[in-house]
């Protein structure tokens, strides 16, 4: 499943290449991807708007949508907008996210450092999705609707250029006025798609716990979260309403780098325990955006390309392979029903 690296880094590239477009088009290839509202009322309300920006919530992709078109223009039978394309509309970038022209980058391990609350291109603040231009202004963006994305299993989503080949199992594309199209594709069916209003962005935020790479998110706050709990560590930690984004993977992987057992009880932790988790937490997430995601199987990010973070996990789908740090063999277990890596040496 995408979590948090892998949802953060097509955000990042959508970003850079959706905001302004305008949807033109709408197909849903399978409409059991979207969740509300039905067919016809989707495409009325989303053929015509404008993206504004593109933001995260913990595994939640968010993009803010307004308008281009006047109550006029559209049609009085279907009320789908009717607009052409954008007077001196430019061709479509080529797409590289950031990669160099010879290839892709080498997976990395550098030191994190923290990222800001508010990330570039849009982000979810107080239950509103704030853009660069709307925090000078220092007002919320002024969408109408919001288009709402959780990838589940082995959903992506996928930017293409105009007469690109069709790509496997695609569930639904948004074409743009330039030409574009956004394509949703999921192998097993489980993604979802929708709309929302601003009541419902407010409230999906307030149910999450706090975003792990921004600076409210302090050891204090972790200890305060999980104290008092009962359970493993593991199921606790990947509790979307404790602490937002963290999956499978960097759960694993976080545990391992705070030498912390993943059955360990919250009861038994000690505030440098604590410490060294949140330390721990940051810092795998930090590398698997760096690495733009971790790759086993299904993930791609929005340009197309593979996360490279697998070549530098430490425990996770590494049974039977010698710890980095002692040597021990890695076992694989079950915590919580779920596949859980650990080092039975360095992990207590």
């Amino acid at each position: 499943m995408p979590e948090l690296p892998e949802v953060e880094t097509t955000r990042r590239h959508l970003a850079e290449h959706l905001p302004g477009a305008r949807v033109a088009a709408v197909a849903l290839l399978d409409p059991r991807a979207l969740l509300r509202p039905d067919p016809a009322t989707f495409a009325a309300r989303v053929v015509g708007a404008t993206v504004l920006a593109v933001a995260r919530r913990a595994k939640y992709l968010i993009v803010p949508l307004t308008p281009t078109c006047g109550q006029a223009e559209r049609s009085a039978d279907t009320g789908v907008a009717a607009c052409g394309p954008r007077a001196g509309t430019r061709p479509a970038p080529t797409i590289f996210g950031g990669l160099p022209a010879g290839g892709k980058p080498a997976a990395t391990r550098r030191r994190p450092r923290s990222l800001p609350a508010s990330s570039a291109g849009g982000a979810v603040a107080n239950g509103q999705v704030w853009t660069n231009a709307s925090r000078r202004n220092g007002q919320a963006a002024p969408a109408d609707d919001y288009l709402i994305v959780h990838r589940r299993m082995t959903g992506n989503l996928l930017l293409r250029e105009p007469g690109a080949p069709p790509d496997a199992h695609t569930v639904a594309v948004l074409t743009l006025d330039d030409g574009r199209e956004l394509r949703f594709c999921d192998m097993r069916r489980f993604a979802k798609l929708w709309l929302a209003d601003a009541a419902e962005v407010a409230a999906l935020d307030r149910a999450l716990g706090p975003e792990p790479l921004t600076r409210l998110f302090t050891a204090e706050r972790l200890a305060a979260a999980l104290r008092g709990r009962r359970g493993s560590l593991k199921p606790l930690l990947l509790n979307q309403n404790l602490v937002a984004g963290l999956g499978n993977i960097y759960v694993d992987e976080a545990l391992f780098a705070a030498r912390l057992h993943p059955t360990r009880t919250v009861d038994t932790l000690t505030d440098a325990d604590f410490r060294r988790l949140h330390r721990a937490i940051r810092a795998v997430l930090a590398q698997g955006i760096r690495n733009e995601g971790t790759t086993f199987r299904d993930y791609l990010g929005a340009v197309g390309q593979p996360g490279r973070n697998q070549m530098m996990v430490e425990v996770f789908k590494r049974e039977g392979k010698p710890c980095s740090r002692c040597r021990t063999l890695i076992r694989k277990t079950r915590v919580g029903g779920r596949g859980t890596h650990y080092c039975p040496r360095c992990q207590q």
